[in-house]
């Protein structure tokens, strides 16, 4: 049985809503500068069983400290489609709820820029069934490629998650669309 999330919809009318308040934008991070906006991935679990492609939905904040450095929350959940056992065996996929702190770099600044984050978090893991529930350490590490779309700063690009759950530790590689825009 697959699953699926219902919540592009209600995530692409809060993307425009937010983009449509916003203001233009500068070539480089400002000081003090606070940013909001979210968006949608696809995410591959690398060399696991129990999970396959699936969708995710992630919201985020941005403080820019100086012009090349910022500080990022990032909020995401993640439903991952059922996976297939070695036997043949269909396994349901844990949901996963992630929560991460972020340093960002920009370079750039020639209509597009270039953005390479590091975090440090936690990830929720939902097993199915309501067996139990996993919270446990996690890190990240991404590149992407920033344009200015309007007034919305709009990355795309990858980014490789870790959640170390010891001798079973899951790794994730999720491709990303999203974006901000500058509210103060």
């Amino acid at each position: 049985m697959r699953r699926t999330l219902n919540f592009r919809l209600p995530a692409i009318a809060m993307f425009v809503a937010l983009s449509s308040s916003a203001q233009a934008l500068p070539d480089a991070f400002g000081i003090g500068q606070f940013e909001f906006g979210g968006g949608l991935g696809y995410d591959f679990p690398l060399a696991q069983d129990d999970a396959d492609l699936g969708p995710s939905l992630h919201l985020r904040t941005r403080l820019g400290l100086s012009p090349r450095f910022a500080g990022e929350a990032i909020f995401g959940w993640t439903l991952n489609g059922d996976g297939e056992i070695p036997a043949g065996d269909a396994v349901e996929a844990p949901s996963l709820m992630t929560g991460h702190a972020a340093g960002v770099v920009r370079t750039g600044g020639l209509g597009f820029a270039t953005l390479v984050r590091l975090g440090l978090g936690w990830t929720r893991l939902s097993l199915p069934n309501d067996v139990e529930s996993l919270n446990k350490f996690s890190w990240e590490v991404g590149v992407a490629v920033e344009l200015p779309i309007g007034p919305v700063r709009t990355e795309i690009g990858p980014r490789f998650w870790v959640v170390d759950l010891g001798d079973n530790t899951r790794k994730h590689v999720e491709l990303r669309l999203s974006g901000v825009i500058p509210l103060f």
